[in-house]
């Protein structure tokens, strides 16, 4: 799996910790390239296609009214997001999911993000298709 193959986006609903912590693991197992900054929604890389996703999580949501969702995300070139949040937490996904040819952030990386957030508080960031960023 290269760092910009296929994406996925998993939106699990009325799961309980058990059943997200199932999930984790499913996800884990699969990939390493993933993003899980929101209680039930993951962002992975590789893995599909969206139908062995469903069959994977699926002994998972046999309790309650639980469900998932997966969707194929655009092929790279075609990715864009906006957000208003930590850096931290929107590191990977610029750098990883939506950057051309992304590489993942190091962990001194991530303890340079931790501590600019410290100093900043959130910020704003727009990726638009085609990698152009804007943001503060």
């Amino acid at each position: 799996m290269t760092e910009n193959s296929d994406f996925y986006l998993i939106v699990a609903h009325d799961v309980d910790d058990t059943q997200r912590n199932l999930i984790q693991a499913a996800v884990k197992s699969v990939t390493s390239v993933w993003w899980h900054e929101i209680p039930d929604i993951w962002l992975v890389g590789g893995g599909g296609p969206t139908s062995a996703w469903r069959v994977r999580l699926l002994p998972f949501m046999q309790i309650g009214e639980s469900g998932v969702f997966v969707f194929q995300l655009p092929a790279e070139g075609g990715r864009a997001w906006s957000a208003f949040s930590y850096l931290r937490n929107w590191k990977w996904i610029d750098s990883t999911y939506a950057a051309p040819s992304g590489r993942p952030p190091t962990s001194s990386s991530v303890t340079a993000v931790a501590d600019q957030d410290l100093q900043n508080g959130p910020q704003r960031r727009d990726r638009q298709a085609g990698g152009e960023v804007a943001g503060s």
